[in-house]
């Protein structure tokens, strides 16, 4: 039991000094620390601190620099800057949604009334193309048809003189065969008056004749005449080749 004892004294006694010489090792540490510490402020590292390797020994903790503050005037300067720029910005915004918008809504509506006037006009010069081709066609219409009545009434023309030549050329053989009639019924003064309404006759044809025909008609009837008073028989024979020459004429 005694020497139970002992040896337990002798236990505490190694282990209060051993922890002696511990504890003037972490002071002598401590104090080594705090001087590199004090040589290295003036050049600020992100420095990694060995940590002791006993337990007992807490850390040291480096603080970061501190950030100097911008001056009271620019941080204002800057401030005033960012509300006239936020005031800019609004203003532009006012101006832009109460002109520049009813303004581009304004030339659209401009522009599409124009668009309208101008498909309306496109209409309207179609619309008066048709129209005048219509017209230039009734036109046309009509020249053709005022035409077609020229020539019809020259053509009617045609045909009332062809009528009127036709009836005087039978007036006028008629006559003839009157002032034959008369001179074969010893009848001179019937066959002067025959003779005289058919040379009435003859100058009314006479320019719508051959020239030829017609000068040998006027002078055929003028001797007639002569020989009427003079000679009947051979104005008789005279009257019977004009008959014959008049047959030959045709009708118009």
């Amino acid at each position: 039991m005694e020497n139970d004892e002992l040896i337990k004294k002798e236990d505490e006694n190694k282990l209060a000094f051993e922890q002696g010489q511990i504890d003037e090792n972490a002071q002598d540490t401590m104090y080594e620390q705090s001087e590199e510490s004090v040589d290295e402020i003036d050049e600020p590292q992100d420095t990694v601190i060995e940590e002791p390797s006993d337990l007992h020994i807490p850390p040291v903790i480096q603080e970061p620099p501190e950030v100097k503050k911008l001056p009271n005037w620019l941080r204002k300067g800057l401030i005033f800057t960012g509300v006239g720029i936020l005031l800019l910005l609004i203003g532009y915004l006012i101006s832009f949604y109460t002109n520049t918008v009813p303004t581009q809504k304004a030339y659209q509506t401009v522009v599409q009334d124009l668009n309208n006037i101008e498909n309306e006009m496109n209409n309207l010069q179609a619309q008066f193309d048709q129209t005048s081709s219509d017209l230039q066609e009734t036109q046309n219409n009509l020249d053709r048809l005022r035409q077609d009545y020229q020539t019809l009434e020259q053509n009617y023309q045609q045909l009332i003189a062809n009528s009127e030549f036709n009836q005087t050329l039978i007036d006028m053989k008629y006559e003839i065969s009157l002032a034959r009639f008369a001179l074969l019924n010893k009848d001179s003064l019937s066959a002067r008056q025959a003779i005289s309404l058919a040379r009435e006759q003859f100058e009314k044809i006479e320019n719508l004749m051959d020239s030829d025909i017609s000068t040998g008609i006027q002078n055929r009837l003028e001797d007639i005449q002569r020989l009427v008073r003079t000679d009947p028989g051979k104005a008789l024979d005279e009257l019977r080749t004009l008959s014959e020459n008049l047959e030959r004429i045709p009708l118009k």
